[in-house]
């Protein structure tokens, strides 16, 4: 059995629901022990305590900066008419964040040639007081992030006004809960998984969203 990495995508059942230790003194403790944590397969198309759901969003299309110090709007240019998966992090959380982040490599892994050309990951730092460009581009290199995975940060009114548009802003970021959308740019058809959804299951929502352009059927048919 191999040993996990930052980059991997660890199963357990007892994976928190936010990013705050139980005792802030024992944060380093709390992510070596992560680390060493057993990878295995998440089980089932869901994954970890995983539920979805379509919903309606009015999102803004604020401007925000990718890793590589690149500023561009969120909706119109970095979903534009792609499909999309976004997830939210912020790069010194030791718990939920390096197991969203193993989520995401593993499916750039598993659909190379859609990611980055099609498809767009987007993942969002909380924290973009702290989590500036030159941070995400580390923290990109760290996940073996290529072409079509995007870190993001931006100027803390716009960010927490996406967040809160995405129902996921929390006033300390240490309490975010771990959440996934699944987009639909073109048809702008949003998708929610909450908790830590498996690779799997996110393929699987996309799959659906190539079906339903194919055939003009409605989201979730």
């Amino acid at each position: 059995m191999t040993s996990a990495t930052e980059g991997d995508e660890p199963m357990t059942r007892a994976l928190p629901n936010r990013c705050r230790p139980a005792f802030p003194s024992v944060r380093r403790t709390i992510r070596r022990a992560l680390v060493a944590l057993p990878v295995l397969l998440l089980v089932g198309a869901g994954g970890v305590g995983a539920e979805d759901n379509v919903v309606e969003l009015d999102v803004p299309d604020v401007e925000l900066v990718d890793q590589d110090g690149h500023a561009a709007h969120f909706r119109s240019e970095l979903i534009g008419d792609h499909y999309a998966a976004i997830t939210f992090i912020f790069t010194r959380c030791p718990t939920i964040c390096p197991t969203l982040n193993g989520i995401f490599k593993r499916l750039q892994r598993e659909i190379p040639d859609q990611v980055g050309d099609d498809t767009v990951l987007l993942t969002l730092s909380v924290d973009p007081v702290n989590d500036i460009p030159e941070r995400l581009k580390q923290h990109a290199e760290r996940m073996g992030a290529a072409d079509g995975w995007s870190f993001l940060t931006g100027e803390l009114d716009a960010v927490n006004r996406l967040l809160r548009s995405l129902e996921v802003y929390t006033p300390d970021f240490w309490d975010h809960a771990p959440t996934v959308y699944v987009v639909d740019g073109q048809r702008d058809v949003w998708t929610r998984l909450y908790g830590f959804p498996s690779s799997d299951r996110i393929r699987e929502v996309l799959d659906g969203y190539r079906h339903d352009r194919a055939t003009g059927g409605e989201a979730g048919s």
